[in-house]
């Protein structure tokens, strides 16, 4: 019975419906694999937090904004919310400050973390300047590990080749989220700061650290390059 079955010639109905069948579950599972891929990637976005996007976001728009501003004085007062908003500047200063913080008095800890907060904002109300069309786009993130991501952006000019800026940015006690540190085209900020107030530390000490910073930010205000 069992050769008798092999060698039957199958009904041409039957045929008809197997492929139309076929067919149909070839549809179904390539539907499913569109869907599957869909979902996935919604899961990723999902697990990416949004509060770190929004202050990248939130500073780029300020900038754009500042840079169409001709004045210094009212691109520093534009920029100062925003800046000491989005950038974790106590933790900024200690990392910076290395091994030389540990031997700072608090009222000097306190002193360096506010100038050098103001000077972080004459830095950039120096450099984001002249708008000319410039935009930012985002182009990526990546969590590290909790509590720390990167945010891959670039600056876009009217002409020319797009300038990497990437945030790394760390999440706080209290849930809010603050850059870090800045890589600018693959040269990283804190370790250029770290590098340059080392010296100035262990060569001229505190007060010596202090008066070069003044400087800076003195020099920036008319309108000379302070920022190193």
């Amino acid at each position: 019975m069992f050769s008798d079955l092999l060698s039957e010639e199958p009904d041409r109905e039957d045929l008809r419906a197997y492929r139309r069948d076929r067919r149909y579950r070839r549809a179904n599972t390539s539907l499913l694999l569109v869907s599957l891929v869909a979902v996935a990637g919604q899961l990723l976005a999902a697990t990416f937090p949004s509060r770190p996007l929004r202050v990248v976001d939130r500073l780029h728009e300020t900038l754009i904004e500042t840079m169409k501003e001709k004045d210094y004085s009212t691109r520093y007062q534009r920029l100062e919310p925003t800046i000491r908003s989005s950038l974790n500047l106590p933790l900024i200063s200690r990392v910076i400050l290395g091994r030389y913080w540990a031997q700072l008095e608090e009222e000097q800890r306190r002193e360096f973390v506010e100038w050098f907060g103001r000077f972080s904002v004459a830095a950039y109300a120096a450099r984001f300047q002249g708008y000319s069309g410039e935009r930012f786009r985002r182009v990526g993130t990546k969590t590290l590990r909790e509590g720390q991501v990167l945010v891959r952006t670039l600056l876009i000019p009217a002409e020319g080749d797009p300038v990497s800026l990437d945030y790394l940015l760390r999440e706080e006690e209290e849930g809010d989220w603050r850059i870090v540190s800045v890589n600018v085209e693959g040269v990283n900020d804190l370790a250029l700061r770290r590098a340059e107030y080392g010296t100035l530390m262990r060569d001229r000490g505190f007060d010596g650290l202090m008066a070069e910073l003044r400087a800076h930010i003195e020099a920036m205000e008319r309108g000379e390059s302070g920022e190193n």
